[in-house]
């Protein structure tokens, strides 16, 4: 019986001492390549080419253009930030509204032909699926051969998933409720009736 014991305890040895050894030499689960920095740069791309959508370079007609995918890629490891397919949808569709807006807005003889965007990370979440950034957007918009210029600052918030090739933005909104959005938050108000409210605001 003594032996039967003792050999039973040999054997679960054996067994914890294999499990304890794999545990040891098992690869521990890789991280993101991809930090605070690479998801601000992303978001940085991301906010110029809306505003860049308000702006008229001097002595040139306006194109409207319809926004490309964006993407940021960590050295390290070629991990990725990009954006979903609705989400560009979305943006295309914000192109389209603040086209509209610049148009409206030339009808009244404001113009810009440049700006400036800062993009001041205030926090962040990152986890092993999802990534949450919140960053404090500053823009400001100049007019044609002046320094003279119009500007903002709000929070936004960036809301990434995780995928095979790296990370996808899914989401992201202003932070702060009860405050007007700024010019680069489009209002998707068709042409024809953003014309007419400014004849009748004129009148």
């Amino acid at each position: 019986m003594r032996k039967k014991i003792t050999g039973l305890l040999l054997v679960l040895f054996i067994v914890i001492a294999a499990s304890v050894f794999t545990q040891a030499t098992r690869p521990a689960p890789t991280g993101s390549a991809c930090n605070q920095d690479h998801f601000v740069e992303f978001i940085g791309h991301f906010m110029s080419r809306r505003t860049g959508a308000l702006t008229e370079p001097a002595g040139q007609e306006p194109v409207p253009q319809f926004p490309q995918p964006l993407y940021v890629t960590a050295k390290e490891t070629g991990e990725t930030i990009t954006e979903s397919e609705s989400m560009l949808y979305h943006e295309q569709a914000a192109r389209a509204s603040l086209d509209d807006s610049r148009y409206v807005m030339a009808l009244h003889g404001t113009v810009y032909t440049r700006f400036e965007t800062e993009i001041t990370p205030i926090s962040h979440n990152i986890t092993s699926d999802t990534a949450t950034i919140t960053v404090n957007e500053l823009t400001r918009l100049f007019f044609p051969d002046r320094d003279w210029y119009t500007a903002w600052s709000v929070e936004r918030e960036f809301i990434f998933t995780r995928t095979s090739q790296g990370w996808t933005l899914v989401a992201h909104g202003l932070l702060g409720s009860g405050k007007l959005p700024p010019p680069n938050d489009p209002s998707f108000v068709p042409r024809e009736d953003m014309i007419k409210a400014s004849q009748v605001s004129i009148i």
